[in-house]
């Protein structure tokens, strides 16, 4: 998979670095496994990976869908158990 990672760093309303790279991850898939995409943030250097939510994952847990519900999306993670 290709992903595209952004990095900004800000003091206060000012830019300071920007970063932009297209990253080519390995990820070995097992069918009905839910993967989410990840990333660590180490000084200038970004790590990417996929954390692997295995079988039967509510996908009104996935970190988007959190994020979407508290800005007035339609699910409700918390109510799922997340």
């Amino acid at each position: 998979m290709i992903l595209k990672i952004e990095k900004d760093l800000t003091f206060g309303t000012r830019r300071i670095d920007w970063k932009e790279a297209e990253v080519q991850v390995p990820l070995d898939a097992a069918a009905g496994h839910t993967y989410i995409p990840n990333a660590r943030v180490d000084g200038s250097s970004v790590a990417v990976y996929f954390d692997d939510a295995g079988v039967g994952f509510n996908s009104e847990c996935l970190p988007l869908r959190r994020f979407a519900v508290a800005y007035g999306g339609s699910a409700d993670g918390a109510k799922a158990g997340c």
